[in-house]
């Protein structure tokens, strides 16, 4: 499923992404936390368009790219 071929839905993900740091820093107080962390996702989900398993994926693919 290519749900995120567009550059445009990318980026995005990524301005978004950057306004959730529960999602990337482990500094954050909530990254320990599940629900903190699903609550961001949903809300990216919710901006995009698209599922929040979509979501997980992308940003654990980017995370892998970047490493």
């Amino acid at each position: 499923m290519a749900v995120f071929c567009s550059e445009e839905r990318e980026e995005k993900l990524i301005r978004l992404l950057e306004d959730q740091p529960v999602l990337y820093d482990v500094g954050s107080k909530g990254y320990s936390n599940r629900d903190s962390r699903r609550r961001a996702c949903c809300d990216i989900a919710v901006a995009i368009g698209v599922s929040e398993k979509e979501v997980s994926k992308k940003i654990h693919s980017l995370r892998t790219q970047y490493n």
